[in-house]
């Protein structure tokens, strides 16, 4: 995986948590002219690394088991020195994880949780893998909220 020369925000910036990927795929490749590099995974699924000129701007991902029966959703990351650090600062500040911090295989360790209102998002120390090389620009991801 390619990691870009600027700043980033997370391993994909945004990854789309969908139970039909391929689906997915065909709509966003035709809306955002994004091409798709797909990876298998550990445990029999793929995750699809999105491209547009080559860059890589987002992932497309199957639903984890925990995720099956709700909506498809993108999920945002931000990147932190020390994932278990800041993790800790989560829960103190009246956050909520969801699973312990885990390394994703040698591309970088990682957490999802939410802050004390329920909006959820997801925490990224870089590995390999320092995230979207495609950013502020058509095909890439500009904001989120």
């Amino acid at each position: 995986m390619a990691t870009g020369g600027r700043a980033q925000v997370g391993p994909d910036l945004v990854q789309s948590a969908t139970p039909t990927r391929e689906a997915a795929k065909a709509f966003y490749g035709r809306l955002l002219g994004w091409e798709f590099n797909d990876e298998p995974v550990p445990g029999g699924s793929t995750y699809s690394m999105a491209l547009k000129n080559g860059s890589e701007a987002a992932a497309i991902a199957p639903q984890t088991a925990e995720q099956r029966g709700r909506p498809p959703m993108w999920n945002t990351y931000f990147a932190v020195e020390d994932v278990d650090a800041t993790a800790a600062k989560v829960e103190a500040a009246g956050g909520t994880l969801f699973t312990p911090v885990f390394d994703v295989l040698e591309f970088g360790r990682m957490v999802a949780g939410t802050d004390p209102a329920g909006a959820a998002f997801c925490l990224w120390q870089a590995y390999s893998h320092i995230g979207a090389s495609l950013v502020n620009e058509p095909g890439g991801v500009v904001w989120t909220s």
